[in-house]
């Protein structure tokens, strides 16, 4: 049979193992949140830093010549040269 103090602390640790998931679980979420703002924040910042280098070099007229960031499009179906 089991006493009142056996009780006791298997309602207390149910207790304590019902709060620490749930900060946990709040915890993770957290952390879910700031990484999907800083991703947005990222993505925005750098499209707005790209743009401005475009400018730039459109403004000392060296845009004919290309910014050296941006990649050369993809052409898969063109014949390699050899």
């Amino acid at each position: 049979m089991l006493s009142a103090k056996s009780i006791y602390h298997k309602g207390q640790s149910t207790l304590e193992i019902s709060l620490v998931v749930g900060l946990l679980f709040l915890f993770l979420l957290g952390i879910v949140r700031i990484m999907g703002w800083f991703n947005s924040d990222m993505a925005n910042r750098q499209q707005a830093y790209k743009q401005s280098r475009i400018e730039a070099t459109e403004r000392l007229g060296l845009a004919a010549q290309g910014v050296p960031y941006q990649t050369p499009r993809l052409d898969i179906f063109s014949e390699v040269e050899r």
